[in-house]
């Protein structure tokens, strides 16, 4: 089975993604089974009460096998019935559904902003954790599909090199709040995020929370940071024939 993966680049700074429609060439014979395959061009979709001409970009028919004439004056007596019959034909059909994927981002930007760390009663600096109700992703697809990252990265000044970075992680959880530092579901710097969602039967469309912490303390320079996170979705029922029929190439992740 080959997969199918879909970016999102989801940044602490930016984010950016495109869609486009698939298109399924015309012609386009399928593989395997018996010979002599026909495209059927009178393919046709009930809409609003009426039999409307599809253009086969979304949707095709093929039929193949033998024609053959048959004569006889019967075969046998259905015992029920008690009438003659024969068994003229025994026709195959088969079909394969292309996997989908719909997904959004609520938000597609995180900033944040932090002061000194501290303890008012005494003055202590402290290291600290920080977590946020950041950005929600919602999913929907007719197969599984694998959520995963690229490495992530700690959040890296901008203006002074050398400078300390922000150690930084990433979770994707269902939920309201994130899950407890030192949970297998958080990745690190140089770890990868991964997710895999089953199929749901009645394919809703899920919603999950892309949780983000920062780690800062008396040793964090004053100054800007930025960091990326590059989410990959893999559609992990994608049927190997779209590969070629929507001319996919083959290339390492973007």
């Amino acid at each position: 089975m080959k997969h199918i993966t879909t970016l999102l680049v989801l940044a602490v700074v930016a984010f950016a993604a495109s869609t486009a429609l698939a298109y399924v060439p015309p012609d386009y014979p399928p593989t395997g089974g018996p010979g002599g395959w026909e495209q059927d061009t009178g393919i046709v979709e009930w809409i609003d009460g009426a039999w409307v001409p599809v253009d086969g970009t979304q949707v095709q028919g093929w039929r193949a096998g033998t024609s053959w004439t048959y004569f006889c004056n019967g075969q046998y007596v259905h015992e029920t019935t008690g009438e003659v019959e024969v068994k003229v034909a025994e026709i195959d059909l088969e079909a394969s559904v292309a996997q989908y994927l719909e997904a959004r981002l609520t938000k597609d930007h995180m900033t944040w902003f932090v002061l000194k760390p501290h303890r008012l009663v005494d003055l202590a600096e402290l290291d600290r954790d920080f977590s946020f109700d950041s950005i929600g992703l919602e999913v929907k697809s007719n197969g599984q599909i694998i959520i995963e990252s690229a490495p992530v990265t700690n959040l890296i000044n901008t203006l002074k090199a050398g400078a300390n970075p922000i150690p930084v992680q990433w979770a994707l959880t269902q939920g309201s709040t994130p899950p407890p530092l030192g949970d297998d579901a958080w990745a690190a710097a140089g770890e990868t995020l991964a997710v895999t969602i089953p199929e749901d039967f009645t394919h809703p469309l899920m919603t999950y929370k892309v949780w983000n912490t920062i780690h800062t303390g008396k040793c964090t320079s004053a100054c800007n940071y930025e960091a990326f996170l590059k989410l990959y979705i893999v559609l992990d029922e994608q049927k190997s024939w779209l590969i070629d029929k929507i001319q996919l190439p083959t290339q390492p992740r973007v």
